[in-house]
């Protein structure tokens, strides 16, 4: 009886483990949807100000703002999980880097971001150059 109850808790031990010890990498869910990558440009650009992101195809990405002669470039990476996009970027003034997220879809040549659901009504809209 003492070795039917061992050799039974062993088995439920050997499921518990192999249900509880697997190995996941921080990025399991995580992709580069290739459908961003590109250059996309404000939808709302004038004269004086203008701005655009461009996906690299290994996960970087730059975002250029001109402002009136002025120009301001951020770089860092980015990756995508279901409609969220996220980026990873090295804040100066704090000296570290920090993630973003928002919502993104793609329809013809038009990408949409927005925040949270309550902004999918109102979202920026950039076009693939």
């Amino acid at each position: 009886m003492k070795r039917t109850f061992r050799i039974l808790g062993m088995v439920c031990m050997a499921v518990f483990l192999s249900l509880t010890l697997n190995s996941c990498s921080d990025d399991d869910d995580s992709d580069l949807d290739s459908n961003l990558i590109g250059k996309w440009a404000y939808s709302e650009n004038t004269s004086n100000a203008s701005d655009w992101i461009e996906f690299h195809s290994n996960g970087k990405y730059t975002y250029t703002e001109s402002y009136y002669g002025n120009t301001y470039t951020d770089e860092g990476t980015w990756w995508t999980s279901g409609n969220k996009l996220y980026n990873k970027v090295w804040d100066d003034e704090d000296e570290r880097y920090y993630t973003e997220s928002m919502y993104y879809r793609i329809s013809g040549n038009r990408l949409y971001f927005w925040e949270d659901e309550e902004d999918k009504d109102d979202p920026e809209i950039y076009v693939r150059e």
